[in-house]
């Protein structure tokens, strides 16, 4: 671990909330255990196509693949990245 650099360690460790600050939906995901996160995706799924009752069949399916691949990110991720996903980016950057 000679290359080990502290600095680039802590930035990774706030992703997670960086993550979530984008996208929203993750930081509901990372609070719940992974079998209610996919079913949060659906009913997210089904909430979007009944707001959007024109979509085609390739929008729809795509819509579908987001929230499902959204839920199913989660079991990959480590329990650090989690929970800044739920905390948010507490980091304070500043130039030098």
């Amino acid at each position: 671990m000679s290359d080990y650099d502290p600095l680039e360690w802590k930035r990774y460790v706030y992703l997670g909330g960086r993550v979530s600050a984008k996208h929203k939906l993750f930081k509901l995901f990372a609070k719940l255990g992974y079998d209610e996160a996919r079913k949060i995706a659906i009913l997210r799924f089904l909430r979007w196509k009944r707001k959007n009752p024109k979509a085609d069949h390739i929008k729809i399916f795509e819509k579908l693949l987001e929230f499902k691949g959204m839920a199913n990110l989660l079991p990959t991720l480590k329990e650090l990245t989690r929970t800044s996903m739920i905390l948010g980016d507490t980091t304070k950057v500043e130039d030098y």
